[in-house]
């Protein structure tokens, strides 16, 4: 609680100072103390950056990531300029309003600009402390749905282009998750048994992650269980595991351990063979005023559009809406070492097997989220089994996720943290 109020004291005397600045007035804010900077932002053509001066007068940059309350007497300085000059600004209540909505959204969340040439580590520690910046209390755990102005911008391939596309462990601010809205993090290793025949992160070893189980949609008549693990590559991007239990859901049994996890999830339309999203889906499609008398499922439709799209060849897109892909993740080691061309050897699927003692029962009335916040650092919390073609029966136990922190739910968990889609098709090689 005392860091929020802090971080929040910390984000009006930044908007103030800049303001004076847009002013003509030099601002300057001591934040000794404070905790880890991070300010980059651009509003209307106008780069706001930072600065660092001591008490001598001498000005350096900031280090990214560098912690204030360890050097005594130091004075950051906010600068606003325009292009390469520095230029006033007329500042009106409207500039006002918009700082501040601006700034109160970043919240010193902001990865830092050499955060993809750090090692796993550092890159987990970091992601790790802005999750853990605004954590939410059990008592008072969100549950609103997308409102119709999001469904709306949902509903439109370019944004769910950037699923695939952006290339970041964060989501850019004001991007909204309609799927998947909510969901507690902790990090992980993901243990790769030496008897493992895969590539890349499948190779026996050790990856550090992060993992979110999240559902669908916030439902309690249809839980639809699902869970993203961010395996974090030695200076380079991050590759991310999506995976479902059932299109369909699990119905009002609540207990998130009852069923597996797959990259490419079970489906019930045994009618036509046509893999289909979620029912919740629909519903919001429905909301957002995209269906009207249209008996095919919008939500696949858009993602349909989505994967026809995707730049590149045939290989550069899933193969349908209903499989998330595995070949990139196959095709790079946890130290960023890229596995040779014709060597890789990817799973088509993967099933994330849960820890049946973790089950709890299916009539709870606990949130999803506080379940996950029992559970100790340490323990094995999903199996990993690997099928190496479409065609194959039964799969390998090739390792487990094991939880190095409790499960977290936050603001940034829920609004900033990102997990990019894998797009390249799976092959034999």
């Amino acid at each position: 609680m005392v860091a929020k109020y802090a971080r929040t004291t910390v984000v009006i005397l930044l908007a103030n100072a800049m303001e004076n600045a847009v002013n003509g007035r030099v601002g300057y804010i001591d934040l000794q103390a404070c905790g880890c900077l991070q300010l980059r932002l651009m509003l209307d053509g106008v780069k706001i950056g930072y600065g660092r001066s001591d008490r001598s007068g001498s000005q350096s940059d900031v280090s990214i990531g560098e912690n204030p309350s360890k050097r005594n007497a130091e004075i950051y300085r906010m600068v606003i300029s325009r292009g390469r000059h520095s230029t006033p600004v007329p500042c009106r209540m409207a500039f006002r309003a918009v700082l501040y909505l601006a700034l109160f959204a970043v919240a010193l969340a902001d990865l830092p600009p050499n955060y993809e040439s750090l090692t796993a580590i550092q890159k987990q520690e970091i992601l790790w402390n802005n999750i853990n910046a605004d954590v939410y209390d059990y008592d008072n755990l969100p549950t609103a749905g997308p409102t119709p102005a999001q469904l709306v911008a949902f509903m439109n391939v370019n944004f769910t282009l950037q699923t695939f596309l952006l290339v970041s462990d964060e989501m850019p601010v004001g991007r909204t998750k309609v799927i998947h809205p909510y969901g507690p993090v902790a990090k992980a290793r993901m243990v790769i048994f030496p008897n493992s025949r895969y590539t890349g992160i499948f190779s026996p070893g050790q990856t550090h992650c992060l993992v979110r189980p999240s559902p669908g949609s916030f439902n309690p008549q249809n839980l639809v269980p699902g869970l993203g693990v961010k395996c974090l590559i030695d200076g380079a991007p991050s590759q991310n595991i999506m995976s479902l239990f059932a299109f369909a859901g699990q119905g009002t049994n609540g207990n998130y351990f009852e069923n597996s996890k797959f990259n490419i999830p079970l489906t019930d339309d045994r009618r036509t063979g046509r893999k289909i999203t979620c029912p919740h889906l629909e519903a919001l499609a429905t909301k957002a005023g995209e269906v009207g008398s249209n008996t095919r499922n919008p939500v696949n439709d858009l993602f349909e559009a989505t994967l026809a799209a995707l730049p590149g060849g045939i290989n550069d897109r899933p193969e349908d809406t209903g499989n998330m892909p595995l070949y990139e993740q196959a095709s790079v080691r946890g130290d960023g070492s890229l596995v040779p061309a014709g060597q890789v050897v990817a799973p088509y699927k993967i099933e994330f097997v849960p820890n049946r003692l973790l089950s709890y029962p299916a009539d709870t009335d606990k949130d999803f989220r506080y379940q996950f916040g029992q559970i100790e650092p340490g323990t094995v919390v999903y199996q990993v089994v690997l099928y190496r073609t479409a065609l194959s029966a039964e799969g390998e136990l090739v390792g487990h996720l094991v939880s190095d922190s409790p499960f977290v739910s936050s603001h940034y968990a829920d609004n900033r943290f990102f997990m990019r889609h894998g797009r390249q098709r799976w092959q034999s090689e």
